[in-house]
């Protein structure tokens, strides 16, 4: 589960999917997997179910892009860190 977060992360980083799908994408797998993503890598979840929700949920359409991505970037480096 925490693999296919990376790919969701990964993808929308590498523009192969909008802002609105990848926030859907990650809630939903958030909502039905935690458990599980926790069992894969407690710290790794959480950092997911915390830190890049936290991050989704700031977000306002329109508002700065690049921020945005940035602030993904630097969840998704620390996920591999933990991994």
């Amino acid at each position: 589960m925490i693999d296919e977060a990376l790919e969701i992360i990964e993808d929308y980083l590498n523009g192969e999917s909008d802002t609105d799908d990848f926030k859907t994408d990650i809630a939903v797998l958030v909502d039905m997997d935690y458990s599980d993503m926790k069992e894969e890598n407690e710290e790794a979840a959480d950092l997911i179910a915390s830190d890049l929700l936290d991050i989704l949920n700031d977000h306002e359409d329109g508002s700065c892009l690049i921020s945005f991505m940035e602030k993904v970037s630097d969840v998704y480096e620390r996920i591999k860190e933990v991994l």
